[in-house]
């Protein structure tokens, strides 16, 4: 029997093919509405991961407080390398700077939020932040220790100079300190000198005979001083050149004046009877000597309010008392020679009619005094004084060019001549190595608001004031405190995306663009770099040299940043000192960010201090003028391969499972929509064949 096609449509096989499409169709929405409440949850989960934790959480909160004291949290490391000045003699004399890169020196990085506040809604949240540096001598270079000396700029000198204005008037200020050191000095070089002809008359009489003579027979070695002071022209004191300079007291100023003295002693002492016969008196009354501090007749021209006069000396008298002279050199007493406030005395050098009718008043001095002790406050200013300033600051080690370890150079540095100014200022290292709480409050660290992301998780960790402050008021024009510290971005950001980091180091927002798509631990991540025009001379922030941020603004001395070895900036600057070897992937700063979540996985800052050097009045005159590198860091953190396979678990798994579910989704729509469609199209083909027979 021939076979006949049934062309005749079947009313229950049509209800079930619509059916069968009508799951399949369905399944279309189901699978976005699937998706939809996965990027929900997905996105959910991201932002409970990378929002500032709630203090009721301790453990999240303790870790975020204190990050990277997780034994699983990635570590984070600086290293630091040092420009060694290899020929500071030549420099001085205007030779190019030769430089010697020493490093790395390398610290792990421990960082702690205190003093934490919320807002109300808790939309943003305020802390102080410092870092404890352990360092790591088997990462460091070999055979580096923090005890490595080296030489280069001293930046605190610079910084003394930009108050001062230039080092004459340095020393103006360092005047009074220098005359209270030479005035200590003298006094001890004078006695021993007595000791030294005490030893002397030893060899005839018991040691406790003279040491009782000298106590009760002798002026004070102070009066002394005055004596010697108040008679003198100031040509003893006026030599010239720096290398004399330590001469004055060791081996030139005290024994010239103790031979003057002395021999004025020895004359006076001789008068009434010979040395060796006023040590033979000891023991009996001393009314009869004329010389004592405490007992018998005090000598005609040491008497208080008497004029101190020494004859023997060629010096013009001035005619000045003991009594002016104790009022004269006590520094408690304003407006005294060594009170530290000798504004005054040059006022009146200058004429100022008002200040010399107060140190006449002060100092009960005539006009010929006053003259006198205005004329020696002027010769020594522009004479002895100027090269005793400059042995001083060498012998403290705070010129221009000096030597430090590197443990000084970079965290406990203080300087001597910056002390003498303002104690509270001397601390000169370039960075804090802070260990405790305590000391971070005395030391004093900066105060950051930024947003919890509570409130918009697209504005986590955006930082809205520094230090109590939203704008930043030091540049041309105000400038908004925005962007994040670095660390974490917005979920879900772009290839099109700029990334906006606020350094407090460059007291602005920094620009990073995107480079290209790289991966770590096959983690797919995007690579950002410094904008181009980061260090590109721009008006709006003093910056006039291209490859340098200007950053004399804070720091109050010229000071600069750029990219280690000056990379990437004008040639001139690396050809103008010896030592710079730029490269690309050495020397500039990057960061790889995980783009779903905004988290930076992977980053490497890396950054150069310099200073600009410019020839002085007084004691450098030739220096080379130069942007000088004093070092260069690299901050560097990165994800480690434990967290990064415990990311890809929960990011990635996520994301997998999503794909599967679409997959399982669309699948089934396939399985029952393309053959409901099928049996439903058939159906239609042969309903409409039946009406046209």
């Amino acid at each position: 029997m021939k076979l006949i096609r049934n062309t005749t449509p079947s009313k229950p096989i049509a209800i079930a093919a619509l059916v069968v499409l009508a799951l399949g169709i369905g399944m279309l929405p189901t699978n976005y509405f699937l998706n939809s409440i996965f990027e929900s949850e997905f996105n959910q989960g991201i932002a409970d991961q990378i929002t500032v934790p709630d203090p009721d959480d301790e453990e999240a909160y303790d870790i975020w407080k204190a990050a990277h004291h997780d034994e699983d949290a990635p570590s984070s490391y600086t290293r630091y390398f040092l420009w060694n000045l290899t020929n500071p003699d030549d420099v001085l004399q205007g030779e190019k700077p030769n430089y010697q890169e020493i490093g790395p020196y390398t610290f792990e990085v421990f960082t702690y939020k205190f003093n934490v506040k919320f807002s109300d809604d808790e939309e943003e949240v305020s802390y102080n932040e410092y870092s404890r540096k352990d360092f790591l001598p088997g990462k460091s270079g070999v055979g580096l220790t923090l005890e490595d000396n080296i030489v280069n700029i001293n930046p605190a000198y610079l910084g003394v100079l930009e108050e001062m204005g230039n080092e004459s008037n340095l020393v103006k200020v360092m005047f009074p300190e220098i005359l209270k050191q030479v005035k200590s000095n003298w006094e001890i070089e004078f006695e021993n000198e007595l000791e030294n002809n005490a030893d002397i008359q030893g060899l005839i009489h018991p040691p406790w005979f003279l040491g009782i003579a000298w106590n009760w027979t002798l002026p004070s070695t102070e009066r002394f001083f005055f004596n010697y002071w108040a008679n003198d022209s100031g040509s003893a004191l006026n030599t010239t050149g720096t290398s004399e300079s330590p001469g004055y007291w060791d081996a030139g100023l005290a024994p010239l004046i103790l031979s003057i003295v002395v021999g004025t002693m020895t004359f006076e002492m001789r008068a009434s009877g010979d040395i060796d016969g006023r040590y033979g008196y000891v023991g009996t009354p001393l009314w009869d000597l004329n010389l004592s501090t405490g007992a018998g007749v005090i000598p005609s021209g040491l008497l208080p309010d008497t004029y101190v006069h020494d004859p023997s000396n060629p010096g013009i008298p001035s005619n000045i008392t003991i009594s002016q002279c104790e009022l004269l050199w006590d520094p408690n007493t304003p407006n005294s020679l060594v009170n530290g406030t000798p504004e005054i005395w040059y006022d009146a050098i200058g004429g100022d009619v008002t200040s010399r009718n107060t140190l006449k008043t002060d100092f009960s001095l005539s006009d010929a005094q006053l003259n006198m002790s205005l004329d020696w406050v002027n010769v020594s200013l522009h004479g002895w004084i100027k090269n005793m300033a400059h042995w001083q600051i060498n012998n403290w080690s705070s010129g221009l060019i000096t030597t430090r370890s590197v443990e000084e150079w970079l965290f406990t540095a203080n300087d001597t001549l910056v002390y003498q100014q303002d104690p509270a200022r001397a601390a000169v290292n370039i960075f804090d190595n802070i260990h405790n709480e305590s000391e971070a409050i005395q030391i004093g660290t900066d105060r950051y608001t930024i947003k919890t992301g509570r409130g918009d998780i697209n504005e986590v960790y955006d930082i809205v004031e520094f230090n109590g402050q939203d704008e930043i008021t030091l540049w041309a024009e105000l400038i908004d405190v925005k962007g994040t510290d670095g660390t974490q971005f917005a979920p879900g950001i772009s290839q099109d995306d700029d990334l906006e980091v606020f350094s407090s180091d460059f007291m602005r927002t920094l620009e990073f663009d995107f480079q290209k798509t790289t991966s770590n631990y096959d983690i797919e991540l995007y690579h950002y770099k410094f904008d181009s025009d980061t260090f590109k001379p721009d008006p709006d922030y003093y910056m006039y040299i291209d490859g340098c941020a200007n950053i004399y603004p804070m720091q109050g001395i010229p000071a600069y940043l750029s990219k280690p070895h000056f990379f990437d900036g004008d040639p001139k600057l690396r050809n103008s000192v010896s030592g710079m070897n730029p490269d690309d992937g050495e020397h500039d700063t990057y960061i790889d960010v995980e783009p779903k979540t905004g988290i930076t996985m992977k980053g490497r800052v890396r950054i150069q201090v310099n200073f600009m050097t410019s020839q002085t009045d007084l004691w450098y005159p030739n220096i080379t003028e130069a942007m000088m590198p004093i070092l260069w860091f690299e901050d560097r953190s990165e994800i480690t391969e434990e967290l990064a396979e415990e990311f890809k678990d929960l990011v990635y798994g996520a994301l997998d499972l999503q794909q599967n579910l679409n997959i399982l989704t669309l699948g089934a729509a396939a399985v029952f929509g393309v053959p409901g469609a099928i049996i439903t199209t058939s159906q239609a083909i042969k309903r409409k064949k039946l009406k046209t027979r």
